[in-house]
Parts: C-alpha cells; structure tokens; sequence
C-alpha cells in the first residue's frame, strides 16, 4: 500500500497525479468487494459453507490462468517517458 502509493506519486505526472491516485484508490477500495461478492455467489452454489474452500480454489485457478495468460503481453509493454526530463533518466 505506502510503498506503491508513493512511487505512483513520484513516478506520475503532475498533471495526471489526481487522476492516477483517485484510480488507485477506486481499485484498491472497490474491487475486492466485487472479488468477494463473486466467491460469495460461487461458494453459495457450491452448497454454502461447504462449498467456500472449492470456490477459493477456483478463484485461485482463474486468477493463475489470467496471469499466465497476459504476463508475455505485460513483460513486452514498452512506456514511453511521460516527458522529455522523463526521458534522460529512462534505460
């Protein structure tokens, strides 16, 4: 949380900053809760508190099934220098 909340500040553009800490905080804030509401229904499907443990599981799965599946495309992104000072301290 702090350590990604203060490289986010240092690393974005001051004209952007309000806008990328106010996505941030939407994403850190909100979607567990969606997270939480999907694993809910699926474990209630399951057969309720029995059925929690195997919707974890399956959650689990599809998470590790998502990240396999982008990691290739998200270790090409290539970031272009928000500007050109950006510029001289990028590799």
């Amino acid at each position: 949380g702090a350590i990604a909340g203060t490289f986010i500040q240092i690393e974005t553009p001051p004209q952007l900053r309000g806008r990328v800490m106010s996505f941030y905080s939407i994403t850190l804030i909100g979607l567990p809760s969606l997270g939480v509401l999907g694993v809910g229904a699926l474990a209630e499907w399951l057969g309720g508190a029995q059925g929690t443990p195997r919707a974890v599981l399956y959650g689990a799965i599809l998470l590790a099934v998502i990240l396999l599946a982008t990691a290739p495309t998200m270790l090409r992104a290539h970031i272009e220098p928000a500007s050109p000072s950006d510029a001289k301290r990028a590799p």
